[in-house]
């Protein structure tokens, strides 16, 4: 008897240490990683909705460069944006487009590849500071050996709503 309790405490205590593990383990995120031609960059995963492959896409006429048309996704009309351009980068020949979660919003960026949904410690994001348009971007993370930045898709979709309000 005495040594099933013994078993009984070691256990209990076992199983709070492991609770206290948890507790102080730093959170992950998950960030979908894809090319704009060969730059690489970095979404939070929940910041997609969907990845389109091979759609039409309708030119608009009298709208910025970077807009590309719209594509039909199930019936309804999304605007598309080549991310490349808008970020003053080579315009890109790709048919592969993410659907990006924002509220009241049909709007999806033109990428060129999609490379991977990679996972790591919060603590793993090097912030920006004092960096040129640094409001684009959440900071970078450690993707196959390289610092990939982290799009801001919220900030960059308002300017892009600004930019075509704005255009003549």
């Amino acid at each position: 008897m005495k040594n099933k309790l013994v078993e009984m405490i070691k256990e209990n205590q076992n199983s709070e240490n492991d609770e206290e593990k948890q507790d102080n383990e730093i959170p992950e995120l998950t960030w979908l990683v894809f090319s704009l031609n060969e730059d690489f960059y970095a979404i939070e995963a929940s910041m997609s909705k969907e990845i389109l492959r091979n759609l039409d896409i309708y030119p608009l006429p009298f709208v910025p460069s970077f807009v590309k048309g719209v594509v039909n996704r199930h019936g309804e009309p999304y605007s598309v944006v080549d991310l490349s351009l808008f970020l003053e980068k080579e315009k890109q020949e790709t048919s592969l487009f993410i659907v990006l979660n924002l509220p009241d919003s049909k709007f999806c960026i033109q990428i060129t590849d999609v490379m991977d949904f990679h996972t790591a410690p919060e603590d793993s994001v090097i912030k920006l500071e004092e960096v040129q348009d640094a409001s684009f971007y959440n900071g970078t993370i450690d993707y196959a050996g390289k610092n990939v930045p982290i799009l801001n898709a919220a900030k960059i979709y308002e300017k892009i709503r600004v930019n075509i309000e704005n255009f003549r």
